[in-house]
């Protein structure tokens, strides 16, 4: 399987495709880079699947935008992303210290990952529609990203939490 830095520049359109099941598709014309599919009543926890691995993603506590990562099989996070003060940024927190900023357009709509030293790796856009779609658009290449191949799943995570409990 080709590494996720291979779609650097290919829109990654992802999409809800049922309108009655909480599970969403990632692809890059015919090939699937990653899907999603929520585990819990509340959208508390999700279990993401990307280049044959399996995470979950899981809310620490019910009022709290902050994440936690776990590959499947494991108990412990490996990862962590929390949000800031404000809620339009938040860090996604990798093994060994290494850390990436993740932020959010308000007015657009638009995520943007980007490294501690200002490098944007991805933008994360949500598309209008009676179903839930959008487009992820890897812009650079960086080993993180291969490392992780899970990032793309956890921003479509943090964003449909985003918006349910905005709702509410």
């Amino acid at each position: 399987m080709k590494p996720l830095s291979h779609y650097k520049g290919t829109p990654i359109e992802w999409r809800q495709p049922s309108f009655f099941k909480r599970t969403f598709e990632a692809t890059a014309g015919e090939e699937k880079i990653f899907s999603l599919q929520f585990s819990s009543l509340f959208k508390l926890e999700a279990v993401a699947e990307s280049f044959g691995k399996v995470w979950r993603f899981k809310n620490t506590k019910f009022f709290s935008n902050d994440v936690d990562i776990r590959e499947e099989g494991f108990e412990l996070p490996f990862a962590k992303y929390s949000t800031s003060i404000w809620k339009m940024s938040g860090t996604i927190e990798l093994p060994r210290g290494e850390r990436l900023q993740c932020n959010y357009g308000m007015w657009k709509g638009i995520y943007t990952v980007s490294t501690e030293s200002e490098l944007n790796l991805l933008t994360f856009e949500r598309r209008f529609g009676f179903k839930e779609k959008g487009i992820v658009t890897l812009l650079e290449y960086h080993p993180t990203i291969d490392a992780h191949p899970w990032i793309p799943a956890l921003i479509l995570f943090i964003d449909i939490q985003r918006r349910a409990k905005s709702s509410s």
